[in-house]
């Protein structure tokens, strides 16, 4: 029943707990616990991954994002509750996915080139993959910067300041 576009605030209690027990059940499908304890005994992996088609969508700022603007929409869940964008860890493995014959995403993603553009409730985060003989040799996350601050600190006292490189 979901659309795969849903925000953050959008899942309800009943969802989250059905994804939970399903992630439950792949904690012990890998051995890390046993499904009626994974939430206490490891509560944060694996990761409870949604993945759809391309879609027009809304994003978490109220931006209109076009299908055509994506190659694959991505809704993360961490630590039993929904990510607000994307870790780069599910950014790595979904993008690995893709190019692994047989996976979901592999055959739900047209790939058109070497890189991946996922939506995710906040924008959309490029990966670029390096091949060797078609198998993934490396994946990389383009990611951008920005100042996140600049000013003074004024105190009480003077203090001598070195500042080297």
């Amino acid at each position: 029943g979901l659309k795969g576009a849903e925000l953050p605030h959008e899942y309800t209690d009943k969802q989250l707990k059905l994804f939970e027990e399903i992630r439950s059940i792949a904690a012990e499908k890998a051995g890390l616990a046993p499904q009626d304890k994974a939430t206490k005994l490891s509560p944060a992996v694996p990761k409870m991954t949604i993945i759809s088609p391309p879609m027009d969508h809304r994003d978490g700022t109220g931006r209109e994002k076009a299908a055509s603007q994506m190659d694959v929409l991505i809704r993360m869940m961490s630590m039993q509750k929904p990510h607000q964008t994307l870790a780069i860890t599910g950014a790595i493995c979904t993008t690995a996915a893709i190019y692994t014959k047989g996976t979901l995403p592999s055959e739900m993603v047209q790939l058109k080139g070497d890189t991946v553009r996922l939506a995710h409730p906040m924008g959309i985060m490029e990966t670029s993959v390096d091949l060797k003989d078609g198998q993934v040799n490396g994946i990389k996350v383009v990611r951008t910067a920005r100042l996140i601050f600049e000013g003074f600190v004024y105190t009480k006292h003077t203090y001598d300041v070195c500042l080297s490189s």
